[in-house]
């Protein structure tokens, strides 16, 4: 844990920022990891299926980061305030609100997983390959959840390093088992899913391994069972919401992705022709998302 409100902060501030940036590229880099797997091994299609889920992971991301965000913000100033019993209970509430909402999102992104695809419109040649990946994504909605969660702790007490430590592994480890799966199980797109959500729980592990062994402070309190403090609580969370005006950064990113991918199977062009279309906003959306307070 460390105290920014001792010494330079212009030093601490840019040695705290730069493993965040780092690990928000990274939280990309498991859509990228199987697009180039499947493509190397599997063909045309299914670069193109996974590609296509691109946009709908990468959404899924920024919004479980935008509420893993939002929460830390509350733990960080019952931190700074040595209010060890409200940061107990927040960080429980935190967690089993949070929790909560990504089993619902997993089972609702399941069901309605083809109606999200037709919105996006994508190919039929390329649709089934394409819900089978996102389906199988969603079993891993909580793992990812709960890995922003524990990021977002441990950044709220000044530690930013040690869950970039944590994701590069995993990283790592799903390009291995994005290989073992696709390359010589020969699971198709079904098997990039797959190591993708093997990947996710491993993730967590180091991670609460690491709170549970080297911050106490950080274990788990009462929940805040009753309504209106939970309400108030959430309210709150929500309120410390990240600047959405940096949206266009982060789509341009995939779009490069998608891009460079693209470019890598020039014999199936629908693929990167909807990844690249899709993924980048229209003006008007530029304009409304940089108006927003």
């Amino acid at each position: 844990m460390k105290d920014f409100t001792q010494g330079g902060i212009m030093n601490r501030i840019v040695l705290f920022s730069v493993p965040m940036l780092i690990g928000n590229l990274f939280q990309q880099m498991y859509n990228l990891a199987d697009a180039m797997i499947v493509g190397q091994f599997v063909g045309g299609k299914a670069l193109a299926a996974v590609g296509s889920a691109g946009i709908f992971l990468g959404f899924l991301i920024a919004l479980l980061m935008g509420l893993c965000t939002g929460a830390s913000v509350v733990v960080s100033q019952f931190f700074g305030a040595r209010q060890e019993r409200q940061l107990k209970r927040t960080i429980s509430t935190t967690l089993l609100f949070l929790v909560s909402l990504a089993v619902l999102l997993s089972a609702i992104g399941y069901v309605c997983m083809p109606l999200f695809l037709g919105m996006l419109r994508v190919p039929d040649d390329v649709f089934d390959d394409t819900l089978i990946y996102l389906r199988i994504l969603m079993f891993g909605v909580v793992f990812l959840m709960l890995f922003n969660l524990y990021d977002s702790l441990l950044r709220a007490l000044g530690d930013s390093r040690t869950a970039l430590y944590c994701l590069i592994f995993s990283v790592m480890l799903n390009l291995v088992l994005d290989y073992l799966f696709v390359a010589v199980l020969h699971w198709g797109v079904a098997g990039a899913a797959y190591a993708t959500v093997a990947s996710m729980f491993m993730c967590i592990i180091p991670c609460y391994a690491y709170i549970s062994r080297k911050i106490p402070l950080l274990k788990l309190g009462r929940p805040v069972i009753f309504l209106g403090d939970g309400a108030a609580l959430c309210h709150e969370s929500m309120q410390k919401r990240p600047d959405w005006r940096l949206a266009p950064q982060h789509w341009r990113f995939q779009r490069a992705c998608g891009a460079i991918l693209a470019a890598g199977e020039g014999d199936y062009r629908p693929a990167g022709e909807l990844r690249v279309r899709y993924l980048r906003p229209s003006q008007a959306e530029r304009e409304r998302i940089t108006k927003i307070p």
